[in-house]
């Protein structure tokens, strides 16, 4: 496990390694805390000027470019979360289909079914996907048993 860096996680969230970084970063969380949606807005505006809400059409385009990169250490963040796991869906969209298996395979087949387990090693050997979110996405139950079988010989 990796200790968490303060200059790495608020470089991750493009806020100065600083006092003044770490206060934006409060602040991020009070507007993201609030349940009200009218005063989350103002909370939003106060805190956090320089960001707005996206469309669904810009954010799947957004989805689509970030799926072509490569990703960097220290990528990360609640922001990157949403293009990091489209970019898993994408791949795993394109390793479904190679396989010529649907999602409806995925819950009617077994959990460690030759063919999830290969998806998984594909996925986990060209993406950040993690064992989790495997395990979520091909049902194959908890995602140790996903590391295991992903590790284990054939």
């Amino acid at each position: 496990m990796t200790p968490l860096i303060r200059g790495r996680f608020l470089g991750a969230l493009e806020l100065p390694d600083s006092a003044r970084g770490m206060e934006d970063y409060a602040n991020h969380l009070k507007s993201a805390e609030e349940s009200d949606p009218s005063r989350h807005d103002e909370l939003a505006r106060k805190f956090l000027p320089g960001l707005g809400v996206a469309s669904e059409e810009y954010r799947a385009e957004l989805k689509k470019h970030y799926a072509q990169l490569i990703e960097a250490d220290g990528w990360g963040g609640p922001e990157v979360a949403e293009l990091r796991e489209g970019k898993w869906s994408l791949a795993l969209a394109a390793l479904m289909e190679r396989a010529e298996k649907s999602e409806d395979d995925t819950k009617r087949e077994p959990k460690s079914a030759r063919w999830k387990v290969e998806i998984a090693r594909e996925l986990r050997a060209k993406t950040t996907a993690s064992n989790r979110w495997i395990a979520g996405h091909l049902a194959m139950g908890h995602p140790t048993r996903v590391c295991n079988l992903i590790n284990q010989k054939m």
